[in-house]
């Protein structure tokens, strides 16, 4: 029998985080590639990802049963992100080498990603530590 401490929450957050890492990823290769000719610059959709993660066709998907107007249920299902990842490549290219990268774009996605994972980390780190405190009693 496989006992789990982590709730759904923290098991999703925890998924974001290796989202959020993907994601980092793609932007550091993009940056590393801006001066390779030909290079096409790829993006982890993040919003994709989630929606691919919550389709209802999707194993572990997030079944939303709403018995009244005002409740909003989840099913008790974590979605996986991390299947749902979607990389595409982005074909615009004003450059004569055809690089498609922009580096100052790719410069505030990182800045941001790297916020959005920060504050992700944060929040489990919290909700790991709530655990911890129910487990010893509240101390």
């Amino acid at each position: 029998m496989e006992i789990n401490l982590l709730d759904q929450t923290a098991l999703l957050l925890s998924q974001l985080l290796d989202l959020r890492s993907e994601r980092h990823r793609g932007i550091s290769a993009n940056i590393a590639n801006q001066d390779t000719p030909g290079y096409k610059a790829v993006e982890v959709d993040f919003t994709q990802a989630l929606k691919n993660a919550t389709a209802a066709d999707t194993p572990g998907h997030l079944a939303v049963a709403v018995t009244h107007t005002q409740h909003i249920g989840a099913g008790g299902i974590v979605p996986d992100l991390s299947s749902g990842a979607v990389v595409s490549q982005i074909e615009r290219s004003n450059r004569l080498d055809g690089n498609s990268v922009n580096a100052e774009m790719e410069m505030a996605k990182l800045a941001e990603n790297t916020l959005m994972y920060n504050v992700t980390s944060q929040v489990l780190g919290m909700r790991l530590k709530a655990i911890k405190n129910t487990i010893r009693g509240g101390f």
